[in-house]
């Protein structure tokens, strides 16, 4: 499209009021308006030659109109038709979309949206969720625009200068301290289930408080991925529950939350319980390790047993499944274990994640550590570190 002038129309109460002039594909002429919040007639008029420009170009470039919404759900339902992310990742997309993308801003103009109404947007977010869950919110927003960014459909980066919610409080994890561990050891004392109509939790709690496995890999690991003569399971897929095409719920088989494959070395009680569990059992190869198929109602009946028996966290609520990996993770922290062994262990994908989440702030460790690490300080160094 070739504008062929552009102007000042008429001043208003919210500003001066500009036109492009162009002719439509019969020929006929045509205007845009535009109102443009400045003061003095000057500064209207460089804005107007800039929204002229940035239309001209937009032309060459052949795009055409898309909304923040149409943008989003094309660039996800794309990633998924490449196999890019699972059907797990696709449709929490598109849900977290539905709620906390295209309310606020998605019949905006993708192309031409500006960092004001994005900031705008981030702002009201942040009143609303957690500081990550707004992070999570715009990654899905950014991943669609950057990409169209890269293809060179659009002008100006309307993310330059957007500032992000930060964290005002300190993340807290939800584990078990000694006084709760030696709860739970009376509960499942001789691999017995206490408070439980059957002992089905029992392998599952040893898998993810000893292993540190999360609820989907429990749900699907098989006899055939341990290894008792290298002393190690192998974490390679992990169970999910999505929506079928009917909307129902189902249970299917993919990758790990991280999308990679992992060693978990056995500490002595995970392998204890699993060859007892073997013995009783006899089951085959490729059977799976626990009765739990879906990872949801694996939760869901950890919670429940949790609160009836109040097993509480260090917070003060019942433990929850995801829970017993992360007494793992923080014994693992206090234990002194390396943290890039620690790291590969729970799946995460580098040891500055491992350190953000689970380091240690309290007291009675800092007050441990600067007495071991005076006591460093006072030994006679043979050579350097």
């Amino acid at each position: 499209m070739f504008y062929t002038s552009c102007g000042i129309d008429k001043k208003t109460s919210k500003g001066w009021r500009g036109y492009l002039l162009y002719k439509d594909e019969e020929g006929k002429a045509k205007k845009k308006y535009k109102t443009f919040n400045t003061k003095y007639n000057r500064d209207a008029k460089k804005l107007v030659n800039e929204w002229r420009d940035y239309e001209e170009e937009l032309s060459k470039r052949d795009i055409q109109y898309t909304t923040v919404e149409k943008a989003i759900r094309d660039y996800v339902e794309g990633q998924y038709a490449l196999g890019q992310i699972d059907t797990v990742t696709y449709q929490r997309n598109i849900r977290q979309g539905e709620y906390a993308i295209f309310p606020y801003i998605g019949e905006e103009s993708f192309y031409e949206i500006t960092s004001e109404t994005l900031q705008n947007w981030i702002n009201a977010l942040a009143k609303r969720y957690a500081m990550s869950s707004v992070q999570g919110f715009y990654a899905i927003f950014n991943k669609a625009y950057k990409s169209a960014f890269h293809q060179g459909k659009i002008v100006k980066d309307a993310r330059a200068g957007l500032i992000m919610p930060r964290n005002t409080s300190k993340h807290k994890i939800a584990y078990l301290d000694s006084e709760g561990l030696n709860k739970l050891y009376s509960l499942i004392d001789g691999g017995e289930i206490i408070g439980a109509r059957n002992n089905n939790l029992y392998i599952p709690i040893c898998l993810a408080l000893y292993g540190g496995l999360r609820a989907g890999e429990v749900c699907a690991l098989r006899w055939n991925d341990i290894n008792l003569a290298t002393n190690n399971i192998y974490i390679t897929k992990a169970e999910k529950q999505i929506k079928d095409k009917e909307g129902k719920n189902v249970v299917v088989e993919g990758d790990t939350k991280t999308y990679s494959r992992r060693t978990v070395p056995m500490m002595p009680q995970l392998r204890d319980a699993l060859i007892a569990e073997q013995r009783q059992s006899r089951p085959n190869e490729k059977d799976y390790v626990c009765h739990w198929r879906n990872p949801r109602y694996l939760g869901s009946a950890f919670q429940k047993w949790s609160s009836r028996n109040k097993l509480d966290s260090v917070l003060g609520k019942p433990i929850t499944f995801h829970g017993l990996r992360h007494t793992f993770a923080t014994l693992g922290v206090k234990s002194k274990m390396d943290i890039k062994s620690l790291a590969s262990i729970l799946g995460h994908k580098d040891a500055a994640m491992t350190l953000n989440i689970y380091a240690s702030d309290d007291e009675q460790a800092k007050q441990i550590n600067i007495q071991n690490l005076g006591n460093l300080f006072a030994e006679k160094q043979d050579s350097d570190f």
